[in-house]
This record gives structure tokens, sequence and C-alpha cells, in this order.
């Protein structure tokens, strides 16, 4: 089942954020304090769902909502996207499917996915512009 994440979730989620974070390599330390914070706002102010089985919360997706300085209009921005391993697949196809339902209903105009290339980067890549997307940005880091 998928459906808004609340705040009884969090505990739930913490624990993917950690496996997000390894399995993603993403940079700099994890901070659960830091996330619990944003996870928070973004509740508020944007998209956050959660997949749930057996009651427990197996995989999460978020997005900002918000005005685009560039055009004036909403626009839907994916934060973050994890699903455990087990739960991947259908499970994971149901968060993106009920992403795009929910960005649409608060009245988005366009919704920014992206993937980081350590997880299944051709694969989502493939995904993404067989669902109708467009390669349109390309994201360079370099630690300071």
């Amino acid at each position: 089942m998928v459906r808004l994440t609340t705040a009884s979730d969090i505990p739930d989620i913490i624990p993917l954020y950690y496996k997000f974070f390894e399995e993603g390599q993403l940079s700099g330390k994890p901070n659960p304090m830091t996330f619990r914070e944003g996870l928070k706002k973004l509740m508020d102010t944007g998209i956050v769902l959660s997949l749930v089985n057996e009651g427990k919360v197996v995989g999460t997706i978020g997005a900002a909502v918000y005005d685009d300085f560039i055009t004036g209009d909403v626009s839907c921005l994916e934060a973050f996207w994890y699903v455990d391993p087990e739960h991947r697949g259908v499970g994971g196809l149901k968060l993106f499917k009920r992403l795009e339902e929910e960005a649409k209903f608060r009245g988005a105009q366009r919704l920014w996915m992206m993937h980081l290339l350590s997880l299944n980067s051709d694969k989502m890549e493939r995904y993404y512009l067989k669902s109708g997307y467009e390669l349109k940005e390309k994201v360079y880091l370099k630690e300071l």
C-alpha cells in the first residue's frame, strides 16, 4: 500500500535513510537529526509517500512542491526515493506512479526526477525515457 507519510512513520524511515546513504554512496556523513527535521518540513510543504508492507514502511519517496521562479508554474522536484531491495520493482513503481498522481493533484505542471549514478543508472534512465521524461540536465559534484 502507498500512502502519505505521517510523523509516526519516521522511525521506520530512518533505517531506510541509512541504507539509501550507503547504497547511493552519498557525500558527507549521515546526520539523522537533520534528515528527520528536513523530512518533517517536506511533509508539511511537499510530498512524502510511504510504501507500507505488513504495517511497516519499506520504501519512501519525497519531493518538493514549489513555484518555479523562472516560469511561475507549480513544479515538483524529487528529493529522494528509496525502497528496500526485496520490495523494489512493483513496490517502487507504485511509489513513483503515486508521486506523479499527487504532483498533478497539487497542481504541478512538471515533475523533475533524478537518479544516482551508483543505483541502477542505465535501468533508471531507460525507465524515465520510456515513461515520457526527457533528459534535461546533468549534475556534477565537487567536494570542497
